[in-house]
């Protein structure tokens, strides 16, 4: 059985993520995933842009967390996969179309790391209306 989650960013649905039964996702799962509508309490960006972008994570380790925001702001955005983890060889889909109409984000992703520390990769100006998939690896 699989079940849907809408994680919310303020009051904009910004994520849509289709969890298996051990709670990751999988590729196939995700990838037939539509992008989740901006709530009512927000405008979608209505420029003929695409901002649903596939996130995949190929690492060999779980995803524990993941942040986009505009290059502009100062702090990190809120953790988009709450409460969930992406293990590796699995992906999600996050709709950026938050009513911001912006293209550019950057992104920072948290591995499990059994080594040390988690390790953080960051990764700047993505143009998430040029791309529909973006991999860790």
């Amino acid at each position: 059985m699989q079940k849907f989650v809408v994680i919310l960013f303020g009051v904009v649905a910004l994520a849509l993520f289709t969890f298996g039964g051990s709670g990751a996702t999988t590729p196939s799962a995700a990838a037939a995933v539509s992008p989740v509508a901006v709530a009512a309490t927000a405008q979608a960006c209505n420029d003929g842009q695409d901002r649903s972008v596939t996130i995949i994570n190929e690492t060999g380790v779980t995803m524990l967390a993941f942040f986009a925001s505009p290059p502009d702001v100062n702090d990190w955005e809120d953790d988009i996969l709450g409460d969930e983890v992406i293990q590796s060889y699995s992906s999600f889909v996050v709709n950026f179309d938050d009513g911001r109409c912006r293209c550019i984000y950057d992104f920072r992703a948290v591995f499990a790391n059994e080594f040390a520390d988690d390790d953080v990769v960051i990764r700047n100006k993505i143009n998430v209306c040029e791309i529909s998939t973006y991999r860790y690896d």
